[in-house]
């Protein structure tokens, strides 16, 4: 199997799915797909495009639909589409979708599951779906727009604007509604519930194919909007690329760098840490001129954030992005010959947000193993033979030294045996009072 950093080609996954595959393919593709939820999603999309299609079964009984869905079907559609409403989208592959808000001939929404067991801890969990009766769970961490006329059956009210505001606030921020009923959250890259968000999510998009600035409002909203938008595309996006080892969380924490943020036209999006490196992703109008212009406020941003890297986006999908380096926010020579100085630059960029973040992740930051701790080498204490080269060839030296007469003909006196016997004093003694003592033994001799 041809790889791409580990991956299975698309061509590979597409030869599984038709059963074209020879027998080692399939095997070493399904051992991958047991461990790489990336490509777990790549598979489910290329089944569920048409691409590789199932089969129809025989001999199996077709379930019948429940009267609790006929009646929503038969419902009557009410006068005005308006904010708290569930409907059932789409034409051929229908979604419960609550409505957020309305925009002319579109809503803003958030997709409605009935298995709540799938929810996360970004989910609102709800008792009872009006006319069906039955729990369900409103995806927060999912947000796009769906056409009026692809809104085809009303189901009811469901009045939980403020739940829902709390919980992507909460999301935002990076903390907790711990009296909002939701889905325990997901604890690592290889939980399922990453696999349905993600389907889900393209599902939900699918409903509203047309891809125009007023499909999101990022045009006319503000770069806070943006700023959550951008944010909620690294949780879903970038964690499951990179896997258990980065860390995105809200800089909210630190009131001198939101206030120096806001000083400057700013807004704080998201930090972004792994062991051995940390960006700080920000947003707003003409955000890479101000870096440049302004190189000592970006190097204060990374020094309040603690970050090493910065990264600035546009605010309008998809999200272009530019890194700087502390020592890309500084005039520098520029190589080969180092005599031009060239101010503040990008180090990387242009890319979309999620591509910049993840290439520049990839190749500068490395993980590092943990290794058991180094035995040291073994060792025998034998210092006798340097002791005793090092005392000889002091008193050879000392015997041809010139002197009182008294004292030169001590030094003369001085023999090849005092030499031993004072290397092995000092390998002797295990503190400077034996050896004293066994040098005091030796001039007495």
């Amino acid at each position: 199997m041809e790889q791409r950093r580990g991956h299975p080609l698309d061509i590979d996954l597409l030869d599984v799915a038709l059963g074209d595959a020879d027998a080692g393919l399939a095997t070493e593709v399904a051992e991958h797909l047991g461990t790489c939820l990336l490509c777990r999603v790549r598979m489910a999309r290329i089944r569920r495009s048409g691409a590789a299609p199932s089969p129809l079964p025989t001999g199996v009984d077709q379930p019948t639909v429940s009267p609790e869905v006929l009646a929503v079907l038969d419902a009557t559609r009410p006068a005005t589409v308006a904010a708290g409403q569930v409907w059932l989208a789409g034409t051929s592959r229908r979604l419960l979708v609550w409505v957020r808000s309305v925009r002319s001939d579109r809503v803003v929404a958030h997709p409605v599951t009935l298995d709540v067991d799938a929810a996360d801890d970004t989910a609102l969990l709800v008792d009872e779906l009006p006319a069906l009766g039955t729990p369900a769970a409103v995806v927060t961490s999912i947000v796009g727009t769906v056409p009026v006329h692809g809104l085809v059956a009303y189901v009811g009210d469901l009045d939980v604007g403020s739940e829902v505001e709390r919980l992507r606030e909460a999301a935002t921020v990076g903390t907790a509604e711990l009296d909002l009923p939701t889905g325990p959250p997901i604890t690592g890259p290889t939980d399922e519930r990453l696999e349905f968000r993600q389907l889900l999510a393209d599902d939900f998009a699918a409903l509203d194919t047309i891809a125009d600035d007023d499909d999101i409002g990022l045009s006319s909203d503000p770069p806070e909007a943006a700023a959550r938008l951008m944010y909620e595309a690294l949780r879903s996006d970038l964690l499951v690329r990179r896997g258990p080892g980065c860390e995105v969380r809200r800089p909210a924490g630190d009131l001198a760098l939101g206030s120096f943020a806001a000083s400057t036209g700013c807004v704080l999006v998201a930090l972004v840490t792994e062991l051995t490196g940390s960006v700080l992703l920000i947003t707003g109008e003409r955000r890479l001129d101000w870096a440049l212009a302004h190189p000592h406020d970006a190097s204060k941003l990374l020094r309040l954030a603690g970050a090493a890297t910065l990264a600035v986006a546009e605010p309008d999908d998809p999200f272009t992005t530019w890194l700087f380096e502390e020592r890309h926010l500084h005039p520098a020579l520029e190589l080969p010959r180092a005599v031009v100085a060239v101010g503040p630059r990008p180090g990387w960029g242009p890319k979309p947000m999620v591509k910049a973040l993840f290439d520049y992740l990839e190749d500068g930051v490395f993980a590092v193993e943990p290794v058991g701790a180094v035995e040291p080498p073994a060792s025998q204490r034998d210092l006798l033979p340097s002791l005793r080269s090092n005392a000889r060839r002091s008193v050879s030296g000392l015997r041809k030294g010139r002197a009182q007469l008294t004292k030169n003909a001590a030094l003369k006196s001085l023999k090849r045996s005092d030499a031993d016997a004072l290397a092995r004093a000092l390998d002797d003694a295990a503190d400077l009072d034996t050896l004293l003592e066994l040098l005091e033994r030796i001039t007495e001799r």
